[in-house]
């Protein structure tokens, strides 16, 4: 952030420098032209009585090119008016989209996401280990505003299971016994957890098997209140392993308005070019 903002201040001087001298120069380089009566902006025929908008010597429309009387400057070309309103367009254009990287961070901050893992090695001895894995979003990264939940059991007997929980929702997915999955919508409770424990021939009648299905049941809740699964600590429970990682997300919004907002600036340059093109010069007379 902070090079990209300093690489627009150096642009905005070299504009800023390169648009006053390019003024300066063309108004001390503007000659004025004493003509005995009035003649074509373009060319300088003098074109007092003619019955047409026609110059008879280049052709050009007297309406757009103007019409120069005694002592009046020339006016300066379209292609030099346009090229003024460029630079003086590009100024404030700069300004804003400076103002505008800086400012939507801390107005729209954008989202994190998060990866935290832990793993836990149960007082039951019923099974090798279980790893809680959490992949979520967070504006903070403090409170998920939603992500999902992963329960990996190890028993050293079985392959390893699966249990899957939505944090917003809580419903989940698990492995079964015939090596399939089953899904439900509704909220994950003790049962669930504790079948799913079956499927991998943990005696879940145990006391201690209960009471680490319970604590591993408020995770979720721990989770959406604090995203930082390693403060998580149990009775039954015993972490052996943590990692985590947090990734700033690039924030839409802002990327939406911040190309608005260049978008906005080229119709503005693009309508003035149109202008310039179309409007007659400033002070021409009529014959």
């Amino acid at each position: 952030m902070a090079a990209v903002a300093l690489t627009f201040i150096l642009l905005f001087a070299l504009l800023v420098v390169g648009a006053v001298v390019l003024i300066v120069r063309l108004v001390r380089g503007a000659p004025r032209h004493a003509v005995a009566e009035p003649s074509c902006g373009s060319c300088g025929y003098a074109v007092q009585g003619l019955p047409t908008f026609t110059c008879p010597e280049c052709g050009s429309d007297l309406r757009e090119v103007g019409i120069r009387t005694s002592q009046e400057a020339r006016p300066l070309s379209s292609f030099w008016r346009k090229v003024i309103w460029t630079l003086a367009l590009v100024l404030p254009a700069v300004v804003t989209t400076l103002l505008l990287m800086v400012l939507l961070p801390v107005i729209l901050p954008a989202p994190y996401l998060i990866s935290d893992s832990r793993t836990f090695e149960p007082r039951s001895k019923e099974y090798e280990g279980i790893t809680a894995s959490v992949i979520g979003r967070s504006g903070d990264q403090v409170l998920l505003t939603s992500g999902t939940l992963t329960f990996t059991l190890e028993t050293g007997d079985y392959p390893s299971t699966v249990l899957t929980i939505d944090l917003c929702s809580r419903a989940y997915r698990c492995n079964t016994q015939d090596g399939g999955s089953v899904a439900s919508d509704d909220p994950v409770d003790l049962s669930a957890i504790l079948r799913w424990m079956e499927t991998v021939g943990i005696n879940t009648s145990s006391e201690a098997v209960k009471i680490e299905a319970k604590e591993l049941l408020q995770i979720p809740d721990v989770l959406m209140n604090n995203t930082r699964l390693y403060n998580y600590n149990t009775s039954h429970l015993r972490a052996v392993g943590a990692s985590r990682s947090v990734q700033g997300l690039p924030s839409r919004v802002s990327a939406v308005l911040l190309l608005g907002s260049l978008l906005l600036w080229f119709v503005i340059w693009w309508l003035g070019l149109r202008r310039i093109s179309r409007g007659r010069t400033r002070g021409a007379s009529t014959v």
